[in-house]
């Protein structure tokens, strides 16, 4: 495997509080995007997002090469759970109140294939792979309510930008319910997550890419992936440019705040596989 280009960046522009983390080994390639779904979690001095993509990206290395998916996700969300409950016991934490967890996508070359729990994004020679976690898009669509709401009873953008407060509002309600339907077979709000639960097989995205030429993944935090970096983040900065409260064309759970160029955390990766 040849990478061709690769960038990740914390939308806050510290190193340490990036929840995405890109992994790269002689026999896998991939993306672990992590939420902790409570803003206030931390194990051992990282958020539960952080520590969860951190702990997955790592135990990608101790994987099998030949390993096939489920298998994949099992062994990984068994060393996840251990970590989880290992950080907890030192910390005098209980591990069932944990909500750190991530969305993984990744690049098997053993088997030529590509493997995603969540919403990571992908491009396989120029074709798109997107998706949306129901919970994340209800979120996004609760708070472009709220926005709209807020401007209609005489709030300017600019005040909103300046105070939102629909994020702590969401997370207060709707963000921490979210975790019952982690892993859940629910039909409509049911969404497949490493969190240290069993992840139903059919939460367990496999895509083969036997003849492809170039691969990109990236993190959920980009509107639209390209095929390449320089193309995912031009289109990403002219949506900021055009709506950095992030509740018009590309509604997301949080806007673009004071000091930042971006409202999430992003990873990109590009390769021949």
């Amino acid at each position: 495997m040849h990478i061709i280009e690769q960038f990740t960046a914390a939308k806050t522009g510290g190193p340490e509080s990036n929840e995405d983390v890109i992994v790269v080994t002689p026999d896998f390639i991939g993306v672990f995007d992590g939420s902790s779904l409570a803003k206030d979690e931390t194990l051992e001095g990282m958020t539960g997002g952080r520590f969860a993509a951190v702990k997955l990206a790592e135990a990608v290395g101790s994987l099998p090469a030949d390993i096939d998916p489920w298998s994949a996700v099992k062994s990984l969300t068994a060393t996840f759970n251990a970590a989880v409950n290992s950080a907890c016991a030192a910390e005098g934490k209980d591990p069932s109140k944990s909500l750190a967890a991530a969305t993984m996508t990744l690049y098997s070359a053993a088997r030529r294939e590509i493997w995603r729990v969540g919403d990571c994004s992908f491009v396989v020679d120029g074709v798109s792979f997107m998706t949306t976690l129901p919970p994340a898009e209800l979120r996004a669509n609760i708070r472009q309510f709220m926005i709209r709401a807020e401007i209609a009873k005489g709030k300017t953008e600019e005040e909103l930008l300046a105070n939102d407060p629909t994020p702590a509002l969401i997370s207060s309600t709707v963000m921490k319910d979210s975790k019952v339907f982690a892993n859940s077979p629910d039909p409509v709000m049911g969404y497949g997550v490493l969190n240290g639960t069993p992840v139903p097989e059919n939460h367990i995205h496999v895509v083969g890419t036997k003849n492809a030429r170039t691969i990109a993944i990236a993190s959920d935090s980009y509107p639209a992936i390209f095929t390449t970096l320089a193309e995912t983040e031009a289109n990403l900065a002219k949506v900021i440019a055009e709506d950095p409260l992030c509740y018009k064309s590309n509604p997301q759970p949080k806007a673009v705040l004071k000091g930042q160029t971006r409202y999430d955390d992003v990873s990109y990766i590009r390769f021949a596989p």
